[in-house]
């Protein structure tokens, strides 16, 4: 599928940068009550920076056809729109009700998924797999352990710790394809993918302990900017050198 792909060209990231640059001046001014955002404007800024990135994965092709076909690049998008889905359930952190929560849950949990598929299950790397549920496992029950979920809907509760396996296998998956010696020899895209499946992880992580645990000052700065170059490196995976 190589073949059907155009040179990457970086300056096609310049609307993401533009995006981000104008989203966190305001997001921290509306998080901190300076101002008032109205809430569908702030959707699309927080949506925007990802639709950039869905542009600048379709832009690597010479058309929709050519980015249908390789089904990796497809999945990325498809994953990268879901989470479009997401950020706006999700909302800005202060008004977002359980209801909005469980459904931006929902989406990126099917967009984890879409990922997962595109790293595939090859090389399996069990000893990685479980090497992270172990730490999983103790993340989890530090963050989530004893009574925290039990004041919330079982639905919810169960939504989380769905959410948290998948995520794991997501990263599991991103991590399994990174092999030194390719990366030696330029192919980089897959630790792109490793990189942004950790990114995401943190985000994640600081969402849940601000949900369960209390908000803490500059968590809203630390999500966005994590989940934001977590996008960004899995969008860079579907990339090629030129000659790859």
């Amino acid at each position: 599928m190589a073949g059907n792909k155009v040179a990457l060209n970086w300056s096609q990231l310049v609307s993401f940068f533009v995006a981000i640059s104008i989203f966190f001046p305001l997001y921290c001014l509306h998080m901190n009550e300076y101002i008032t955002i109205p809430m569908k404007l702030f959707w699309l800024l927080k949506c925007f920076p990802i639709y950039s990135l869905i542009r600048f994965v379709c832009k690597q092709f010479h058309s929709f056809d050519d980015l249908r076909n390789d089904t990796f690049s497809f999945l990325i998008v498809v994953g990268l729109t879901l989470s479009s889905v997401g950020d706006i359930f999700l909302q800005d952190g202060k008004n977002r009700t359980n209801d909005s929560f469980f459904l931006g849950l929902l989406a990126f949990l099917l967009a984890h998924i879409c990922y997962i598929q595109a790293f595939k299950w090859t090389p399996l790397k069990p000893e990685l797999f479980f090497s992270l549920l172990f730490l999983g496992i103790v993340v989890t029950n530090l963050l989530f352990g004893g009574d925290v979920l039990a004041k919330y809907p079982p639905t919810l509760a169960i939504g989380v710790y769905v959410y948290t396996a998948v995520i794991g296998i997501m990263l599991w998956r991103s991590w399994a394809r990174v092999n030194s010696e390719q990366f030696l020899a330029g192919h980089w895209q897959p630790l792109c993918g490793a990189v942004g499946a950790l990114f995401f992880v943190v985000s994640d992580t600081i969402i849940a302990v601000s949900k369960f645990r209390g908000r803490f000052s500059g968590s809203g700065f630390l999500i966005m900017t994590t989940y934001y170059a977590a996008q960004l490196a899995i969008a860079l995976t579907v990339t090629r050198r030129v000659n790859g």
